[in-house]
């Protein structure tokens, strides 16, 4: 047959490709205003492939390119994923990073076991008269002088304090 075969009709018609037997081994064919060309793998199964009109491939199954299977569920199995279906891949780099996480410490036990504030306490006023030394565990955070010479008559102290497990706790030697 040389040139252009051509079926002419506005019923289903089909090109068959047929056993010795007569049983279709293939049939391509479109309806007139269907969903767009289907082939079928005739008596073997396994549906119809469609090349929809709306420019869309259909498959009744999954889909090899290579090396790589897109599943009929939309799972994705392939080389780039170590070998196994990206549901798989995820899971598995998903349950490491998790074990990683679970494994560093939590804002509770940051909280519980470390200083999370620092602050003076309310400050006291201690007469400066006659005080040489003073080690209450205190800093000096004022004083006054209001005579002017080289002496404070009037010193203010306060403890240092941090927070820790959610308690205000003084600090000292």
């Amino acid at each position: 047959m040389t040139g252009n075969l051509t079926l002419r009709s506005d019923e289903r018609m089909h090109f068959i490709i047929q056993n010795a037997d007569g049983s279709a081994r293939a049939y391509f064919y479109k309806d007139k205003g269907g969903d767009g060309v289907r082939l079928s793998n005739g008596v073997d199964g396994g549906g119809d492939f469609l090349f929809g009109k709306d420019g869309e491939f259909y498959s009744p199954s999954h889909i090899h390119a290579g090396g790589a299977v897109l599943n009929a569920n939309g799972d994705t199995y392939g080389s780039v994923w170590g070998n196994q279906y990206i549901s798989a891949w995820l899971s598995n780099n998903f349950a490491s990073r998790d074990n990683n996480i679970n494994t560093r410490a939590t804002w509770d036990w940051v909280n519980q076991n470390f200083i999370t504030n620092v602050r003076y306490s309310a400050e006291r006023q201690v007469g400066a008269a006659g005080v040489w030394t003073y080690h209450s565990n205190t800093v000096l955070t004022g004083f006054n002088n209001v005579d002017g010479d080289f002496s404070a008559e009037t010193l203010f102290w306060s403890e240092i304090q941090i927070l820790k497990n959610g308690a205000w706790l003084t600090i000292g030697r």
